[in-house]
């Protein structure tokens, strides 16, 4: 039941290898973290702009699930992603380096989408009902901070 090229690729992996792999984690970890700092903000925002709602809003939540899916699952996905490509390509620095940025190129698409299809207007727009968030919330989004890190 096991495969052997994997074996013999993970058998591969010398020292300048795990260098590689090594030194790109802690590059990785930033992307991750970002993502679920933002996803994290907007949770907040969201409850804020929604606490005085007592009806079931059916688009909040779906929005509400795909943000908790962002923080919570979604780092363990990509990293699980690029550990496959890993370890199923030859092992060489430059195929590390090349997969780390093809599953990171794939994380950060939303970001890139939002900038190229969002226009300044719409921007400010965002920035405006973030900066509504009155302290209390703020302070919420502060003690998440430790979390955020710890779970990238």
């Amino acid at each position: 039941g096991n495969c052997d090229y994997i074996f013999k690729n993970i058998d591969k992996i010398d020292w300048i290898n795990w260098f590689v792999i090594i030194f790109i984690l802690f590059l990785w970890m930033l992307p991750i973290c970002q993502d679920i700092e933002e996803a994290t903000t907007e949770e907040i925002v969201l409850k804020y702009h929604l606490k005085d709602s007592y009806i079931l809003n059916g688009p909040a939540e779906l929005v509400r699930i795909a943000l908790c899916t962002r923080q919570t699952v979604m780092p363990y996905l990509s990293t699980a992603a690029t550990l496959v490509l890993i370890i199923t390509d030859d092992i060489s620095p430059k195929n590390i380096l090349l997969n780390f940025l093809a599953v990171g190129l794939i994380s950060e698409a939303d970001n890139v989408l939002a900038a190229l299809f969002l226009n300044s207007e719409k921007n400010k727009m965002m920035v405006n009902v973030a900066n509504q968030v009155d302290d209390n919330a703020t302070k919420t989004a502060q003690a998440n901070f430790f979390w955020n890190r710890a779970q990238g």
